[in-house]
Formats: C-alpha cells, structure tokens, sequence
C-alpha cells in the first residue's frame, strides 16, 4: 500500500496475515486501514518503527487470533 504524506514523502507498507479464510481477509483489511490512518495522523517526519509499535498494539488490543507481518517505511524525496 502507498499513502502520499505530503508533498515529498509517501508512506510504503506491505504485510500478510495468517491464514487464507473470510476472517483473515477482514482482518487484514483491518490491519491495512489502520495503518494507513496512523501513518496519514504520524505524518512525514514519524518513524517507521513508532507506527508499526503503535499498530501492533491496537492489533492486539483488537483481540484478533490471526498473526500479523508487516514492514512500513516512509520514503523521502529530499533526504
């Protein structure tokens, strides 16, 4: 997934989910809109790793059985 941050950063994440079922593909979908908002509300200057730190406890507080990779990297233009 690809979420333009501002005009010179674009947030990049790609992850996977246990499973192959209805209820992993509702999850993921989850999981995805989760973390474009956090990376959108973080904005350009955030790290990677807060935001997956922050997704990962939402994720758990979701109680969801299914386990979760996820990689998310912001890429800056003028950096």
């Amino acid at each position: 997934d690809a979420v333009r941050l501002s005009a010179d950063a674009l947030a990049l994440s790609i992850g996977d989910i246990a499973g192959h079922d209805l209820d992993a593909a509702m999850a993921m979908g989850r999981v995805n809109s989760i973390l474009r908002g956090l990376a959108y509300d973080s904005g350009p200057a955030a790290s990677p790793a807060v935001t997956l730190g922050r997704l990962d406890r939402i994720v758990q507080a979701l109680d969801s059985p299914s386990m979760v990779t996820a990689v998310h990297a912001v890429l800056r233009r003028r950096t």
